[in-house]
């Protein structure tokens, strides 16, 4: 065999080498990227499901959130800002979920999920008084125009889906 024949496999054994490895760096960066949206996607779901979980063993909290939905006007002074501070812990979750969309990292589906309950609260007659007099994120404002706009009609009313929280409650008796 001649030093020409030994460059010329030498050569092609070295573009087959250079192939082999772009694929498995396309396969390498598609794993990557699957890996940084199934972490985006569980790091907010655990964040929200913490402020859900948060506020279900606050029953004082549970209060005031149902009766900011019902009539945000007429809550007190500490009991609105409780209120806004309750709801900027949802709103920072929307917009999070939707730099997470932007970004490839989150689907539709799930930013929906989180995004529906400020819809939800929206829709309502203390909620409404609330988003308007509070400040918000303008890409959560056109986020919640956009999901207004693609599923207000099949959203259920809170009334309707849990009427129990939006429901006055007895206040709590004293504890001596």
């Amino acid at each position: 065999m001649e030093l020409a024949e030994l460059a010329n496999i030498g050569e092609f054994v070295g573009g087959v080498a250079v192939l082999v490895t772009l694929i498995y760096l396309v396969i390498q960066v598609r794993q990557g990227n699957s890996n940084s949206r199934a972490s985006a996607r569980q790091s907010l779901i655990d964040t929200w499901s913490k402020t859900m979980f948060d506020l279900g063993h606050d029953r004082e909290l549970l209060r005031i959130g149902g009766a900011g939905f019902r009539d945000f006007e007429s809550l007190s002074d500490p009991d609105k800002t409780q209120f806004v501070f309750l709801m900027s812990q949802y709103v920072g979750n929307v917009y999070n979920g939707i730099l997470l969309y932007r970004e490839g990292l989150l689907d539709l589906e799930t930013l929906d999920q989180i995004g529906g309950l400020i819809a939800w609260a929206v829709v309502m007659k203390g909620g409404s008084a609330w988003w308007e007099l509070t400040i918000h994120p303008q890409e959560v404002k056109d986020y919640i125009r956009d999901y207004l706009d693609r599923k207000g009609d099949e959203m259920v009313s809170m009334e309707e889906g849990i009427p129990f929280w939006t429901r006055p409650w007895p206040e709590p008796a004293p504890s001596y």
